[in-house]
């Protein structure tokens, strides 16, 4: 059946079914994605170092803040 000529509704048909996998399909495997990437991260240790990093920061913040601000501010 090679050559066949396709009625428009075959294709358009073939269509659907392709966009109903790229939505539902493709969501499902880019969240199972996401889950693994977020394992690896935390397996590795590198998830502990970013926290780390974030908590030194916001802490050299505040002391940058309250040192500009002054002693009645100190807490």
């Amino acid at each position: 059946l090679v050559g066949t000529p396709r009625s428009p509704s075959a294709v358009s048909d073939r269509l659907c079914r392709a966009d109903r996998w790229s939505t539902g399909g493709m969501d499902k495997l880019v969240q199972f994605g996401k889950k693994a990437w977020f394992v690896v991260r935390v397996m590795s240790g590198y998830e502990e170092r970013r926290i780390r990093s974030y908590r030194l920061q916001l802490q050299q913040r505040l002391q940058q803040v309250r040192k500009t601000l002054g002693p009645p501010f100190l807490g």
